[in-house]
């Protein structure tokens, strides 16, 4: 049995869900460790990877705004992203005017 806070409670899962989660995940193996490490070194070192990278990581940024715009039910007027890396999404403001 896990030690647990106390007053905390655990809840056994609704039916067809998953198990009660431990909260920790296992160490990752030093190999697979060492090749991320190696592969992001790379990413880095290598001039024309790097640019690259900077643009998927600007493209799941503004997807990620655009995605918690529309789950607050605002309307996207456009997502830009520029050649520099650089990139903007434009939810439409809410009624608030914010």
């Amino acid at each position: 049995m896990q030690a647990m806070l106390p007053g905390a409670h655990v809840h056994p899962p609704l039916p067809g869900t998953h198990a009660v989660l431990s909260g920790t995940q296992p160490p990752l193996p030093g190999p697979v460790a060492a090749l991320i490490g190696l592969a992001a070194l790379a990413v880095v070192l290598i001039p024309f990877l790097w640019p690259l990278a900077r643009q998927f990581n600007t493209m799941a940024h503004e997807g990620a705004h655009a995605i918690a715009a529309s789950a607050m039910g605002l309307p996207l007027l456009g997502v830009t992203l520029k050649q520099n890396g650089d990139g903007i999404s434009r939810p439409a403001a809410d009624r608030a005017g914010y």
